[in-house]
């Protein structure tokens, strides 16, 4: 697996995947925004897009640092999501998932504005190493 992420990073940083606003529309998109360790620009992934629509884990574990914003929306089937690595991002925003139960952002420590809101079924939502935010809010969540 570890080769398939270098390879794919290889890949990633020589057509400039790594420095471009990304709207996610298939799993591949997310392995290419996987294989970044820095992404410079924002990243959407939006259940409206069709081909990620039936989502149900979301697992970008190489990313260390978004400088745009990180969107997770509208994905009703997703039911986990790990972004193990992930330790700084413009805004961290986790709305609208209605069967979400577990969110791992074990390393975040950075992260301007952080929402978690309209995800019901959500019970487990790891984030403790939060030093530095502007705005947070767990909203209908829980």
């Amino acid at each position: 697996m570890k080769c398939v992420i270098a390879v794919a990073a290889l890949v990633a940083i020589a057509a400039g995947a790594c420095n471009k606003d990304i709207t996610v529309s298939s799993q591949a998109d997310i392995n290419t925004v996987n294989a970044c360790t820095k992404f410079q620009g924002d990243v959407t992934i939006d259940g409206h897009e069709e081909g990620i629509a039936g989502l149900g884990a979301l697992s970008m574990d190489n990313i260390q640092q978004i400088t745009g914003d990180l969107i997770i929306q509208n994905l009703y089937g997703l039911q986990t999501v790990s972004l193990g690595q992930l330790n700084s991002t413009g805004s961290l925003k986790i709305l609208n998932n209605t069967n979400v139960y577990k969110v791992a952002i074990p390393k975040l420590a950075k992260v301007t504005d952080f929402q978690v809101i309209t995800n019901p079924n959500l019970k487990e939502l790891t984030y403790s190493n939060i030093t530095t935010v502007n705005n947070f809010q767990i909203i209908d969540t829980y």
